[in-house]
């Protein structure tokens, strides 16, 4: 079942930040994207649709939105892709950034341990959840919440990283895990996780942000 969004259009907001930066100033630059764990950038190097091109794309990987975005307010980086929520919590702390396109986003779900008696949120009343705080998976949790007429407090959340909240339901110190891809993949493929609630049934939104500053693209010599 494919999960990840698509990424070409991504592609093409590289090619036109890229193309904007070089023209701007007339010599060979080095475009510093930050890239979520396992996202576009190995969506697109596996794609091949940035072999060739006539600038140089930077990366820095980082666990979820939260730091990426942290970065971008320190101009450590000039560009990258988040989610909706993070995006939105960020702003309202006085980041300046713009989004340069958005795309609909379907990789986060709700997941349980295999062997876990639950059937829907319903079953997870009183139960620990973790998530990250303020991350796309805690809004999603919010409205699946909301759907099944039960308020936030129903459950218990821990807030945790993405990595040590799939550790922690294998563990068993956690019920259910909100995360997205590609920690779903990795927990349903290798942890012995599925699938309680999938994202699919409530789209997100991700945006390929830059700051509203002028780019520090690095000159290459």
């Amino acid at each position: 079942m494919k999960r990840f969004p698509s990424f070409a259009s991504r592609a093409l907001g590289l090619g036109l930040l890229a193309f904007a930066a070089t023209a701007a100033l007339a010599q060979p630059v080095t475009l510093r994207v930050g890239d979520q764990r396992g996202n576009a950038r190995a969506v697109m190097e596996a794609a091949g649709v940035l072999n060739n091109l006539p600038y140089t794309v930077e990366w820095s990987e980082f666990p979820n939105a939260a730091p990426l975005l942290e970065a971008l307010r320190a101009e450590a980086i000039d560009a990258g892709s988040v989610g909706d929520a993070p995006l939105t919590f960020a702003a309202a702390a006085g980041l300046q950034a713009k989004a340069i396109f958005a795309t609909a986003y379907e990789g986060n779900a709700i997941i349980v341990a295999n062997a876990a008696p639950y059937k829907s949120i319903a079953d997870l009343k009183g139960k620990r959840i973790a998530v990250v705080r303020g991350s796309s998976g805690h809004n999603l949790l919010l409205q699946v919440l909301a759907k099944a007429g039960l308020p936030p407090e129903a459950v218990t959340l821990a807030y945790l990283a993405p990595s040590e909240a799939t550790l922690a339901l294998t563990q068993g110190s956690v019920d259910a895990v909100v995360t997205w891809e590609p920690y779903v993949s990795f927990a349903t493929l290798k942890s012995g996780a599925r699938i309680l609630v999938d994202g699919k049934a409530y789209p997100a939104v991700s945006y390929f942000v830059a700051p509203t500053r002028p780019s520090r693209t690095k000159k290459t010599r």
